[in-house]
């Protein structure tokens, strides 16, 4: 892709960005389900990314959203616990 923006390597992010921190205007989707990237121009990039992680992102869920996806269960473990260890 081209552009009329110059642009410079951004170490802390890994990526290139806009010197005057304007807006991008490189499109791209990011296919999860595939683990694709697809480009303005329709060219696609495979990538790997750990199972558990895109199955969190496909579901909407970070970590506190998971955690309390399990809050039924973590509270029996915890009366359990305090039924044993009073």
């Amino acid at each position: 892709m081209t552009s009329a923006r110059r642009r410079s390597r951004d170490p802390a992010a890994g990526r290139d960005r806009p010197v005057d921190g304007g807006p991008r205007t490189d499109e791209i989707t990011v296919d999860l389900e595939t683990q694709t990237v697809i480009s303005l121009f329709q060219d696609r990039f495979a990538f790997q990314m750990d199972p558990f992680r895109r199955d969190c992102l496909m579901r909407g869920q970070d970590e506190i959203g998971l955690t309390l996806a399990m809050a039924g269960d973590i509270g029996r473990y915890e009366a359990g616990m305090a039924a044993e260890r009073p």
